[in-house]
């Protein structure tokens, strides 16, 4: 591959990534837009949902906000019913926030079937394909979040 068409591809790389996150957001949006929820419920409900349950501080870290605010929205979400604390099993002074999967059934669902079609999709790659998109997307993202990524 000459310099000037690899130069090609990976702008045309970041084209599609920048077009992969406005996608992302716009599904996220069609996904909780009965709910009436702000930018950073969603982002929470979203986290919990894809990931499962976490503690307010790494759902702070996530959404970037303070864990002041993050306690503050955790509790109106839990007041709406979307969420609801449980104290850790093992560690008492630790709170674990759960979605509520009742109050959140479309939109888990919504999410589960995106899920099955992504393995579909990667399904058509082979391991080390799998390895390498994963590898580049770690990267990406450590890089989004002004970490140092290395050589």
């Amino acid at each position: 591959m000459t310099m000037l068409s690899r130069t090609k591809v990976t702008y045309r790389l970041i084209h599609r990534l920048s077009n992969l996150t406005q996608s992302i957001q716009d599904h996220k949006r069609r996904t909780f837009s009965k709910s009436k929820l702000s930018n950073a419920s969603i982002a929470c409900i979203d986290l919990l949902l894809t990931n499962g349950p976490k503690s307010s501080g790494a759902i702070a870290k996530h959404i970037g906000l303070t864990t002041g605010a993050t306690t503050l929205l955790i509790a109106k979400l839990e007041e709406e019913g979307f969420l609801r604390r449980k104290i850790d099993t093992d560690d008492r002074r630790k709170v674990i926030v759960h979605p509520v999967l009742k109050k959140l059934k479309q939109q888990s669902a919504d999410i589960d079937t995106l899920k099955q079609q992504l393995i579909s999709t990667l399904d058509s790659y082979s391991l080390e394909e799998i390895a390498i998109i994963s590898d580049f997307l770690q990267k990406t993202e450590a890089l989004y979040n002004g970490e140092s990524i290395g050589g």
